[in-house]
């Protein structure tokens, strides 16, 4: 007969209501593989279990190993950290060590700036003073010095006076070889007629000159030749220019006259003009000249 759907509420009211018929019912209906699902699934829970009981077990090696690598880590780092301790400990003391001794360097080094200081103000005043005193003893030497040359200048003023009065007084000692009679004259002896011609600068030159005298030739003993003579320690060219131009004003006041130098020595330029210019050089009683020297011993009156 056909089953309502009114039979199969009641079927499903009376499933819910008896639990036993509905397993009775779902293990008639339910396929063979749907039946052995749970106990597959118990299987599935049971290797399950068991793999996660490998795991768990692995997972606890792996913990407990974990805890021994860390707790090794823990331990060299608690070392770490008490030697990084320690050696922060040292570290500061060095720095606290190094910081006094640069302290101490430093107010070490501000006393010897300052000691510096104080040294080098002292040693420019004393250097000062040194100045001063230099500059004075400069000053002191440069008046000595200037002493020096004017007492030279008379040295030499006394030594040429000295040997002008040698030359003077030993005349023919030095010129008794080529001529005799020889009078050593003062301007007066011939002021007269240099007066008539020359000017006053002229008169002044001739004398001016350090020796004039007077004597006769060897070769004409019966006429007299005037002389005029520079004498200095040490003959130059200088010398021999006034002897020469002293020479040739007494030839122009009319007087026959020869020029002449006189000393212990001579150089060689005033040597070498001297024989240009015809000047006669007594040194040291060696005449040098005597011949072109008496040759110019002619006044425009008497050429």
């Amino acid at each position: 007969m056909p089953v309502s759907v009114s039979d199969i509420s009641e079927l499903i009211e009376l499933l819910r209501s008896n639990p036993e018929l509905r397993r009775q019912v779902f293990v008639a209906i339910a396929p063979d593989e749907f039946l052995a699902l749970p106990a597959k699934v118990e299987r599935l829970i049971e290797e399950f279990g068991e793999r996660f009981a490998r795991i768990e077990a692995t997972l606890e090696r792996q913990i407990q190993s974990s805890e021994e690598r860390f707790a090794r880590i823990e331990a060299a780092l608690e070392r770490q950290a008490q030697e990084f301790a320690a050696y922060r400990q040292a570290s500061e003391e060095r720095f606290a060590r190094i910081e006094a001794a640069l302290q101490a360097l430093t107010e070490s080094h501000n006393r010897v700036v300052e000691e510096l200081a104080a040294y080098r103000e002292a040693t420019n005043a004393r250097l000062d003073h040194l100045d001063l005193q230099i500059a004075l003893l400069a000053e002191k030497i440069d008046r000595l010095v200037e002493w020096q040359k004017v007492r030279d200048v008379h040295i030499d003023d006394l030594r040429g006076w000295r040997l002008e009065m040698h030359y003077a007084k030993h005349i023919h000692a030095y010129l008794g070889k080529v001529m005799r009679r020889l009078k050593v004259l003062s301007p007066p002896d011939i002021e007269e007629q240099v007066r008539q011609s020359l000017s006053g600068d002229e008169i002044v030159d001739i004398f001016s000159a350090d020796i004039i005298a007077r004597g006769r030739t060897l070769d004409a003993p019966d006429r007299d030749v005037y002389l005029v003579m520079e004498v200095s320690m040490v003959v130059d060219v200088s010398d021999v220019a006034r002897a020469r131009r002293r020479a040739e004003l007494m030839r122009k006041a009319g007087y026959p006259c020869v020029a002449a130098v006189g000393g212990h020595g001579i150089t060689e330029e005033a040597k070498l003009e001297a024989q240009l210019t015809n000047v006669l050089c007594a040194l040291d009683g060696n005449l040098q000249g005597w011949d072109s020297a008496q040759g110019q011993a002619v006044s425009p009156d008497s050429a």
